[in-house]
């Protein structure tokens, strides 16, 4: 592997850093959302597109990871990402319709997309095994700093200069980035003539788009619509001729056949089921605080940052435990957090203590601390050196495709009951809160899937040191 320029550590803070702002993107503009709704005279379901839409392109993007690994050097990636994401930075700021907003919120995932899964492949190709944890721990720690700023900060600044003050410090931020990948960054990675599958990007685009677009039109169409089941139908017919095609080329653009290794399945399958939950209570929490209890975006981002702070701390002392306490008891213990957590809220209404929400969040946080870094781990230590790429681009791929789901499905769940019960003669805000605490029931049923998982086939990581130590 040839290096240019800067060290393996310096290399790996600045796309750590790059990956932050990505992670940082999704959540600042979450309490903002009530304010975009109200200024561009949308509905809800509508504006919760400008967080569907960002995680819906990373789930687009993410399967190119392999190719866009083997094509083109470390240097490249990360440079291209941050021009991408700057210009789609200024465009959200500039842009006078909601329609130009997500254009540049398109652009800001498209440019944040492949950093993060390019960075877990430089760690895990180059990094010695003992020292994953400690730094894959500190790597958590950074980047769950994200929920724990974004909210905050995305809410003063909101309240102070107005939404669109957000994305002028994010084009800012993007530019200063661009200039310190340019002096410092090294190159990783073996360079070859990898060639990518067009008709592959074409279905999973179709199928992921087609399934998130129906899902949200649920609520704005009845569900035998054709907007329902029309896009619903492409899109679940494009991903199941995109995996039979990924079965039959020699070089597919995900290689899909890494699903035999167990480990990873059963990873996979957890962690997506915690970034469906995760980002439908990203969704949920501030739409609660501000539109059904009056509360100022600045506050609301405020009761939702010790919960992020637990997020990070408990991340960073899992990934360096991971080694003495393995990832099952990590996984069974952090699951069973989130689910305590989730329950806690089933009951909320517009009397809830603040000061219990604060406590529900803080216990559902810290599992996720606890099982996120874990079981990634868990999952590509399972791997030999060359299914890295294709591993890190399933595991990405679809988590964040489930997390573009979440949204729309629990806001899509919340307001069918907000409106049946304010259409029986309940006041809207009351009609909010009783459709917001069945939505939470949905997310809590997902914890327990995810408890259910870990506790059954989660067992140690024997297998993923076993690979490793072949490489």
């Amino acid at each position: 592997m040839r290096r240019i320029r800067g060290g393996l550590g310096l290399s790996i803070a600045i796309m750590l850093v790059s990956s932050f702002m990505g992670n940082f993107t999704q959540t600042q503009l979450s309490t903002a959302l009530p304010q975009v709704v109200t200024d561009f005279h949308i509905t809800v379901t509508v504006g919760q597109w400008l967080t569907s839409i960002f995680m819906l392109v990373l789930g687009v993007m993410v399967p190119m990871t392999a190719f866009l690994t083997r094509r083109f050097t470390t240097r490249q990636i990360v440079l291209v990402s941050m021009l991408v994401f700057t210009a789609g930075s200024f465009m959200a700021w500039w842009a006078p319709s909601f329609l130009l907003v997500m254009a540049g919120r398109i652009l800001q995932a498209a440019g944040t997309s492949i950093i993060f899964p390019a960075m877990q492949i430089v760690i895990f190709s180059e990094v010695p095994m003992e020292r994953r944890g400690l730094l894959m721990g500190f790597v958590g720690l950074v980047l769950s700093a994200a929920p724990a700023i974004g909210p905050t900060l995305g809410g003063w600044q909101t309240d102070a200069f107005g939404w669109r003050s957000i994305f002028l410090s994010l084009a800012v931020i993007g530019i200063v980035l661009f200039l310190a990948a340019w002096i410092f960054l090294g190159d990783y990675g073996d360079v070859g003539d990898s060639r990518i599958d067009v008709a592959s990007v074409i279905l999973s685009t179709l199928g992921f788009s087609g399934v998130l677009y129906g899902f949200t039109n649920i609520e704005a169409y009845h569900l035998a619509s054709p907007m329902v089941w029309g896009p619903g139908i492409v899109g679940v017919i494009s991903l199941a001729w995109f995996i039979h095609r990924q079965f039959h080329l020699e070089v597919p653009l995900l290689n899909l056949r890494v699903f035999r290794n167990r480990t990873l399945t059963v990873g996979t399958i957890a962690t997506s089921m915690n970034f469906f939950a995760f980002s439908a209570f990203t969704v949920l929490l501030p739409i609660y605080l501000q539109s059904w209890r009056g509360i100022s975006a600045t506050a609301s981002g405020l009761i939702q940052l010790p919960g992020a702070l637990a997020n990070a701390g408990i991340g960073l002392a899992a990934g360096a435990l991971y080694n003495r306490l393995g990832a099952r008891f990590l996984g069974v213990t952090g699951s069973l957090s989130m689910v305590i957590g989730s329950a806690m809220l089933i009951p909320i209404s517009l009397s809830t203590p603040i000061w219990y929400i604060v406590l529900s969040q803080f216990i559902r946080m810290a599992g996720i601390g606890q099982v996120m870094s874990s079981l990634t781990m868990w999952s590509l230590n399972s791997l030999p050196h060359e299914d890295l790429s294709d591993g890190t681009a399933i595991i990405n791929t679809l988590r964040q495709c489930m997390g573009a789901v979440g949204g729309p499905v629990v806001v899509v769940l919340m307001e069918t009951v907000q409106q049946a019960k304010h259409h029986a003669g309940l006041p809207l805000s009351t009609s909010g809160a009783i459709g917001t605490s069945w939505a939470i029931v949905f997310s809590t049923v997902c914890y327990l899937i995810m408890l259910l998982i870990s506790v059954i086939w989660v067992h140690g990581d024997r297998a993923g040191r076993a690979a490793v130590a072949q490489r």
